[in-house]
């Protein structure tokens, strides 16, 4: 038992000794790719995207995107797809790996293909975000769901924006 517990120390020792103290860049950007599903529907869109992150405070960041549609529904291989802008609390963690939770605000560009309707509206969306940072490197799993749209959607039985959630990957530089 003693044993036991000693090596379990000595392993806990080795793995948090090398790990950065929690620090925070003044920006990072950083691209990625991942799907977009739409629930009702089942459908399943690749969107790539943009995201760039400024420290306003401590803890608080202030974050942009910008997602296309690739392949797919997207005409052309490739169709703007939203963009946003959001604000992220990061708490404090010390290592290499972190959690970002934020809400963003945005327009988001129905395809007739795909919602059965050409409009762009604006919509509401909740993040979640798992991060890893190794010097200048940093690597982002994010999911965020369609809360509500925004403004004047009237015909709720063709498309309902609410029902897609979308996971990315990302990895860029933090600097």
């Amino acid at each position: 038992m003693t044993r036991t517990t000693l090596a379990a120390l000595a392993l806990l020792t080795c793995l948090a000794l090398p790990a950065p103290q929690a620090s925070a860049s003044d920006f990072s950007l950083l691209a990625g790719i991942g799907p977009r599903f739409d629930v009702r529907s089942g459908d399943v869109n690749a969107v790539s995207m943009i995201h760039f992150d400024y420290e306003l405070i401590s803890m608080l960041r202030m974050s942009a995107e910008v997602y296309g549609y690739v392949l797919g529904d997207a005409p052309d291989d490739i169709a703007f797809a939203d963009t946003q802008v959001g604000l992220l609390f990061v708490p404090p963690i010390p290592g290499w790996f972190g959690v970002e939770t934020g809400l963003n605000i945005g327009v988001s560009n129905l395809l007739s293909t795909r919602h059965g309707d050409g409009r762009i509206i604006g919509m509401l969306r909740p993040e979640v975000a798992l991060t890893a940072s190794v010097a200048i490197f940093k690597a982002r799993l994010a999911y965020q769901h369609n809360m509500l749209p925004l403004g004047k959607v009237s015909d709720l039985t063709k498309v309902n924006p609410a029902d897609e959630g979308q996971l990315t990957i990302q990895a860029g530089f933090e600097f």
